[in-house]
């Protein structure tokens, strides 16, 4: 467990790859791309990633090599890379790259479903998302929240009731993108999985 006053941390903190994101120096600008000649489901995926992440772009890699597209990113000013993988058509992994000195992780991924196959599924909106990350209590978990946070622009929009949680529950990180409406007449808070 990591307690919020802890003088190492802070420093880490006030130091780290992500340092110039929170201190409002810079913005998020994140690049999606694929493993090489992907396939329908991948690039489904991407564009699923592109919808929840604002100011994110999707680049079809096709042949390009990996080192390629990293310089074109730095040289672009994007902020973050995610490099999705794919095993037998279907997306099993992500590479999360924060630009330009990292660092870089990867997430292997259990179990996906697409927007289109949630029932009564909500509309995504152009609207900045809230991020909740919970149970990041550890110290190599508190460095991935903070890569998370750096997706996603400072100022969330609560006029559109988006919200984007990352949930860390014995090392498997639960990821759900949502939408929420007051339903004024029952006093309760409806929500659509997007």
């Amino acid at each position: 467990m990591v307690a919020e006053d802890d003088e190492e941390i802070l420093h880490d903190e006030a130091n780290d790859e992500m340092a110039s994101y929170f201190s409002r120096e810079t913005t998020p600008k994140v690049l999606i791309t694929t493993s090489p000649y992907a396939k329908v489901n991948t690039f489904r995926f991407c564009f699923e990633l592109q919808k929840c992440i604002p100011d994110s772009q999707v680049f079809t890699r096709k042949g390009i090599a990996l080192k390629k597209v990293v310089k074109q990113a730095v040289a672009q000013n994007y902020t973050d890379l995610l490099v999705v993988h794919e095993d037998r058509r279907i997306p099993n992994g992500i590479v999360f790259c924060h630009l330009p000195e990292g660092p870089t992780a990867y997430f292997k991924i259990n179990s996906l479903k697409f927007t289109r196959d949630i029932k009564r599924a909500g509309e995504s909106t152009s609207h900045h998302p809230e991020v909740i990350l919970n149970n990041f209590n550890t110290r190599l978990g508190h460095t991935i929240a903070r890569m998370f946070a750096c997706l996603f622009p400072h100022d969330p929009n609560f006029v559109g009731r988006r919200v984007v949680t990352f949930h860390n529950q014995r090392d498997y990180i639960f990821f759900r993108h949502h939408r929420y409406r007051y339903n004024l007449i029952m006093a309760k808070v409806v929500i659509f999985f997007i």
